[in-house]
C-alpha cells in the first residue's frame, strides 16, 4: 500500500536530512546530556474533547543542574475524521546561569496545534503543525522582552507490535524561529525514539531518547535528552 505524504512534509524530511549532514560536517560541537521528567494527567470530556495537564522538571549540564520547571494545560478537539486542533498554555520557570543577569526567570507560552493522523494496519502516522509564542513575565519591551515565535513541523510514527507490551515510536521535527534581535530561520532539529507501556488501571509509562541539534551556527550545540514520563487518564 502506498502512503501519501503531504508535500510540505516531504520538504521537512529533506531539510532534516540536510540538517543532519551539515551538523556532521561541522566538526566538534558542545554536547550536553539532559533529563526531562514528566507527569501528565488527562481526561476525556466527551468523544471529541480532551483536557490535559502536564508538570515537567528539566535538568541539564549532564543532569547535574536544574534547568526549568514547566506547567502546561491544554485542550484538544477532534474534527472531520482524523484531524485534531489543540490549544495549550504553558508556564515556564527557568534558571538562567549565563550572562550578566542570572537567576530565576518566568515565561508564558501559548500554542496552537493542527494534527492529522491515520493508520496503515498496525502503523500509526501523525503529521503536526504547531505555532507557539513565548514572552517573559515581569519585563516590558523597553526592558528587552521580545516575544519569540516558533513554527514547528513534526512527523511521528508509532507501531503496535502484536503480543508485545512496549510499543515503539519515533519522530522528526523542525523548528523555524522568529524573534526581533535574534536569529530568524530554521533554528534546530529534534529526533526521538521511544517506547510506551500501558497499564489500564494505573496509567502508562513513556521512555524516550531524543537527539537535538542547532542549525544556525558553525559548531552547533547538541543535546541528548532522556525523557521519562508517566501519564494517567481519568
Amino acid at each position: 500500500m502506498r502512503i501519501a505524504v503531504p508535500y510540505i512534509y516531504r520538504c521537512l524530511l529533506f531539510c532534516l536530512v540536510l540538517g543532519w549532514g551539515a551538523q556532521s560536517a561541522n566538526g566538534q560541537s558542545q554536547t550536553d546530556f539532559r533529563s526531562w521528567n514528566a507527569l501528565e494527567l488527562e481526561t476525556n470530556l466527551s468523544k471529541k474533547w480532551k483536557l490535559g495537564w502536564t508538570n515537567q522538571f528539566r535538568f541539564d549540564s549532564n543532569i547535574t543542574s536544574f534547568d526549568r520547571y514547566i506547567s502546561q494545560a491544554d485542550i484538544s478537539y477532534d474534527f472531520y475524521k482524523n484531524y485534531r486542533i489543540a490549544y495549550g498554555l504553558r508556564y515556564v520557570l527557568k534558571w538562567d546561569n549565563t550572562g550578566s543577569t542570572q537567576g530565576l526567570r518566568s515565561f508564558m507560552r501559548y500554542q496552537w496545534d493542527l494534527s492529522y493522523r491515520y493508520k496503515v494496519k498496525r502503523l500509526k502516522i501523525t503529521y503536526r503543525y504547531r505555532y507557539q509564542r513565548q514572552h517573559e513575565l515581569g519585563k516590558s519591551r523597553l526592558e528587552g522582552d521580545f516575544p519569540g515565535i516558533d513554527h514547528r513541523l513534526k512527523i511521528k510514527f508509532g507501531y503496535n507490535i502484536r503480543d508485545w507490551k512496549w510499543d515503539p515510536y519515533g519522530s522528526a521535527e523542525m523548528f523555524y524561529h522568529l524573534q526581533q534581535g535574534s536569529y530568524n530561520g530554521v533554528d534546530r532539529y529534534r529526533f526521538v525514539l521511544g517506547s510506551r507501556r500501558n497499564w489500564e488501571d494505573i496509567g502508562s509509562l513513556k521512555i524516550q531518547l531524543a537527539y537535538q541539534v542547532q542549525s544556525r551556527v558553525w559548531r552547533p550545540d547538541m543535546d541528548v535528552i532522556l525523557l521519562v514520563g508517566w501519564t494517567k487518564t481519568f
